[in-house]
């Protein structure tokens, strides 16, 4: 009885200016559901009564069967995660050694040679769809999996969050390793690797996004 008093209460005090507001959003609510309830509907409906608002028919499942054998879709899911699993794997070692490089490495030209990786990302991907197109012909890729992923194996941006995450790793670690007799490819495998898991996630959300909805390239 107290808690029901109390409730009572709360919805006394409400404001009639909140109120509104509520009200307000909740019809927006169901004004930008009326899409996916319609394409809900659309989809258990005959095609022949989909147009017609009002009509009423029992759910059927002929549309999905008519579209799920309209074309290979399961090779189609295959094709697509092969090549953007197969394009992550590659890019997380290009990445991690390019970002090494540019982080730690004092070689010539190192500077210049990090600004002409930025101006990559200023450049859009579709404006390089065509002389990609040429590169991979001369190659003779053309219609295959490894000339859809080739020009994808290197990303600036992936470079980039490397060489600035690795920057934020103390190098007193790689020196300690040094003096323990490790390797260099030992250091970046069990020092750097590890402590770049945030940047891989984040760097791998991004890169297999873009990969999976790029139909244009493919």
């Amino acid at each position: 009885m107290k808690t029901q008093r109390l409730s009572a209460r709360k919805i006394s005090k409400i404001h009639p200016a909140t109120a509104v507001v509520y009200t307000l959003m909740f019809i927006f609510a169901v004004i930008y559901m009326i899409p996916l309830l319609w394409m809900i509907r659309t989809a258990f409906i005959d095609p022949s009564k989909a147009i017609n608002l009002f009509s009423i028919s029992w759910p059927t499942l002929k549309n999905f069967k008519r579209i799920l054998t309209a074309a290979p879709f399961d090779q189609y899911y295959l094709n697509t995660i092969i090549m953007v699993f197969g394009t992550l794997a590659v890019q997380f070692v290009s990445i991690t050694l390019a970002g090494y490089a540019f982080a730690r490495l004092d070689f010539w030209g190192s500077k210049p040679l990090f600004i002409l990786f930025l101006v990559q990302l200023m450049i859009t991907p579709d404006v390089l769809i065509m002389p990609n197109y040429r590169f991979m012909g001369k190659l003779g890729l053309l219609d295959t999996k490894l000339g859809i992923m080739l020009p994808f194996f290197s990303s600036a941006m992936g470079i980039l969050m490397m060489r600035q995450t690795i920057k934020t790793i103390p190098y007193e670690l790689e020196q300690a390793a040094k003096i323990d007799g490790c390797s260099l490819p030992r250091i970046i495998v069990q020092i750097y690797v590890p402590l770049l898991k945030s940047a891989y996630i984040a760097f791998g959300l991004i890169s297999s996004s873009y990969q999976w909805n790029n139909f244009l390239w493919p």
